[in-house]
């Protein structure tokens, strides 16, 4: 019940803040942030599937143990309980950063924060942060690098898919598709359909060499060899990872193919950009119905979806058209957070604060 009360504030509060007349984002995104960071953050540890064993591994942390934590989060966990001395602040500060930080980068990359916000928060981003912590403080940081990326500032970008990986070494993917864009529109290609080919196929060969010789590609990446045992049981179809659901592919498919219609002769260097990004997203996805770890690759490029989706309101012509886009938008995120809700999407429901 709370998710859809949580919603239903989200779009009341997005209501509100379009028909004043002055512009309101800024109050928007911030009562967001304290909205989705304390119900993110308060959160008991029954919430999420993947809480309890958090809560085991900041007690290894505290032992002196590094545990399963890349060093941004050991180095992170370890400042916060010295400060606060409780593994609910350590919930919490994660809860703020991601959260602060994704609204952040929406409020620049997107021309509708509104809908962007609630693209957030209906899909599977802001849900996934109740169980993968970790990796989704580290698609915060990567959304702050195509925030760099849409200035033309690639070696910032670069920087912050680094730190992004030093929170989850998965983000190392995206410093790939970072340099294939600053090779590509600096160096040798020009060619449209060769960029779009190098896209997927780069990221997509070193997926699949890094999963199958996990031991011997990961390990030369900084201190990813434990992830070798893990991901070789995802392979395998075990109960590590195995398969993923074709339903998310599927969406993600059919956003993709409609935003990549709607830009096929327009739109904005950068919003053709992220097309490109969205399209190698789409395309682990539909790897990940077999591998099914590689959805977690794939959420750093579908995630172009929170800000493209509502940025392609400006290339319908008639206002009504426009509005019947933008109500639609809604209905897909209602729709997406209540098939979520009834799912019991990794274990979120029921929901219940650290205190009951």
């Amino acid at each position: 019940m709370i998710f859809i009360i949580n919603q239903l504030l989200c779009i009341f509060e997005m209501i509100i803040c379009k028909l004043a007349k002055e512009d309101k984002r800024k109050i928007f995104l911030v009562a967001n942030f304290l909205q989705l960071s304390l119900l993110l953050g308060l959160r008991s540890e029954n919430v999420g599937v993947d809480t309890k064993s958090y809560l085991h591994w900041m007690m290894y942390i505290e032992r002196g143990y590094r545990g399963i934590f890349e060093i941004g989060d050991l180095y992170l966990i370890k400042a916060i309980l010295a400060v606060f001395g409780d593994y609910q602040a350590v919930f919490l500060v994660y809860a703020g950063l991601t959260v602060g930080i994704t609204l952040y980068a929406i409020y620049h990359l997107s021309d509708d924060p509104y809908l962007s916000t609630l693209l957030y928060t209906s899909t599977l981003f802001y849900s996934a942060a109740f169980n993968i912590m970790r990796q989704c403080l580290a698609l915060a940081i990567v959304l702050l690098a195509y925030k760099e990326l849409k200035y033309e500032k690639r070696i910032k970008a670069l920087l912050l898919a680094l730190l992004a990986s030093c929170f989850h070494i998965s983000a190392f993917f995206v410093m790939i598709v970072i340099c294939i864009f600053a090779i590509s529109n600096h160096f040798i290609i020009k060619n449209d359909r060769i960029h779009r080919f190098l896209m997927i196929i780069v990221p997509s060969v070193f997926g699949v060499l890094c999963y199958v010789y996990s031991m011997n590609i990961l390990g030369l990446i900084a201190y990813a060899t434990k992830y070798g045992h893990y991901i070789y049981n995802a392979l395998r179809g075990s109960s590590y990872g195995g398969h993923t659901s074709f339903w998310n592919p599927i969406f993600f498919l059919c956003l993709f193919v409609f935003s990549a219609y709607i830009l096929r002769d327009k739109g904005e260097e950068f919003e053709r950009k992220s097309v490109k990004i969205f399209m190698v997203g789409v395309f682990i996805y539909i790897m990940a119905i077999r591998f099914g770890l590689l959805h977690r690759i794939a959420m750093y490029f579908v995630c172009c979806m929170i800000w493209l989706l509502p940025n392609l309101k400006k290339y319908f012509m008639r206002r009504d058209w426009r509005i019947l886009y933008q109500f639609t938008l809604v209905g897909i995120s209602v729709t997406y957070n209540l098939l979520m809700i009834f799912m019991n999407f990794n274990g979120i429901v029921p929901y219940s604060f650290y205190w009951e």
